[in-house]
């Protein structure tokens, strides 16, 4: 319900900057992301250049698979 607030106050023209260390709701809400990895490097753009497997297995250090629910994509750390 909060994500849902915040994407109507976004959507009326409102500034909207969260930090969010779940993945999966940014895929989801988020237009723009930043990425801050452990080396201080730091990488921002809109959600789906972002969002390559590549840049974020690196990000966290893990494999992910990717797949998508209700038109978002899903990240899952794998094996």
């Amino acid at each position: 319900a909060v994500m849902a607030l915040l994407a109507e106050q976004a959507a009326a023209g409102q500034a909207v900057m969260m930090c969010l260390h779940d993945l999966n709701l940014a895929a989801r809400w988020c237009d723009r992301l930043l990425l801050l990895y452990p080396d201080g490097e730091a990488c921002w753009g809109p959600r789906d250049s972002m969002l390559e497997p590549r840049a974020l297995e690196r990000l966290y250090g893990q494999r992910l698979a990717t797949a998508e629910v209700d038109g978002a994509p899903v990240f899952v750390p794998v094996r």
